[in-house]
């Protein structure tokens, strides 16, 4: 079969089959576009019918190709990890801002999400803890950024860590990153250089109703985090206060959930 009667043919929508296709094919989407009457091979075809399948049960696209794009560069992703999203980039922006200079600040990454920053204490740090590094999109990002960056980065799921390590291989800084296993900030309880702290935590409201292909396919305990959203911000930020090494955090999270962080940080 050729391109464009794949395309014409499937109940997919339009994007998310000459996504798909060109992930199938190893081409880009230009590629597609460009080329209607390219033909298929017999085992292409059928491993076509197979994904088509499984997106229309609504699987995320990512976890069908096993790759997603993150700060420029392309991550493996599987059903053990929350799918890195757009925004989250902007996480990593506020956290690089802040390496090069220390500052309070809130930028808005999408509807009703922030990346937060805030100061804890006044020293120097060349390290970054990534606490529920999933991916490790976002340790192999600051790693690759900042050549001379110690990165650690921790996660309650050995699946996301083997993910993680995976990626780090990939991206040539495996020798550049700790993965350790635990929640928060528990696994450096033996670590004593100044570090700041980044996190893209769960923070969703455990009754917020979310599209299928995240509810029936994206790890809950990366998503949800209890009535308010806050029980793993809450010891998270707690830990950080309490650690004489942290000298900052950079926080993802809702715009209402920043100043009960806010209210933590002033009561701790």
């Amino acid at each position: 079969m050729q391109i464009a009667g794949l395309l014409s043919a499937t109940p997919l929508r339009r994007n998310d089959a000459e996504i798909l296709l060109a992930a199938l094919l190893g081409k880009e989407r230009t590629f597609v576009l460009a080329h209607p009457e390219y033909a298929l091979r017999d085992d292409q075809q059928e491993r076509w019918k197979t994904w088509e399948g499984r997106r229309l049960r609504h699987e995320p696209i990512v976890y069908i190709t096993g790759e997603k794009e993150f700060y420029g560069r392309t991550f493996s992703v599987d059903p053990r990890v929350l799918v890195p999203r757009p925004a989250t980039e902007s996480l990593v922006d506020v956290a690089l801002a802040w390496l090069h200079e220390p500052t309070d600040t809130v930028v808005p990454i999408d509807a009703g999400i922030v990346a937060m920053s805030r100061i804890l204490r006044h020293e120097p740090t060349s390290a970054v803890v990534d606490v529920g590094t999933g991916s490790g999109a976002i340790a192999v990002t600051l790693a690759l950024e900042m050549p001379d960056l110690t990165v650690i980065a921790t996660d309650v799921s050995r699946g996301a860590l083997d993910v993680a390590e995976r990626n780090a291989e990939r991206h040539g800084v495996r020798d550049r990153i700790a993965f350790l296993h635990g929640p928060c900030l528990e696994p450096l309880r033996d670590f004593r250089n100044s570090f700041l702290l980044v996190s893209n935590p769960p923070y969703v409201r455990s009754d917020r109703v979310l599209p299928r292909d995240i509810i029936e396919y994206e790890p809950h305990d990366a998503i949800f985090a209890g009535l308010d959203g806050m029980d793993i911000i809450r010891p998270l930020v707690r830990q950080a206060q309490e650690n004489p090494a942290c000298c900052g955090i950079v926080i993802e999270c809702e715009e209402e959930q920043m100043k009960l962080i806010d209210g933590l940080l002033a009561f701790l």
